[in-house]
């Protein structure tokens, strides 16, 4: 079975959905076509960020595209 997500495993991510909605959290589990985020804030159009309680669940189809955040240790 071949694991796309294999390398982002406990990665810090941001899950943009197709619906508009961003997940930004931390990528833990792949179960077939269900990733599983923890420590997660939901980011919706037009509202402010929200903590997400517990473990996050996204179906791959309806994830538009992953961002892998990564620290540089600089400033902007």
């Amino acid at each position: 079975m071949r694991r796309p997500f294999r390398k982002l495993y406990a990665a810090h991510v941001v899950v943009n959905l197709t619906s508009g909605t961003a997940l930004d959290g931390y990528l833990v589990r792949q179960d077939g076509p269900l990733l599983t985020l923890r420590a997660a804030t939901v980011h919706e159009p037009g509202a402010a960020p929200a903590p997400a309680d517990g473990e996050l669940v996204v179906e791959r189809s309806r994830i538009d595209f992953i961002q892998h955040i990564t620290d540089t240790g600089g400033s902007a």
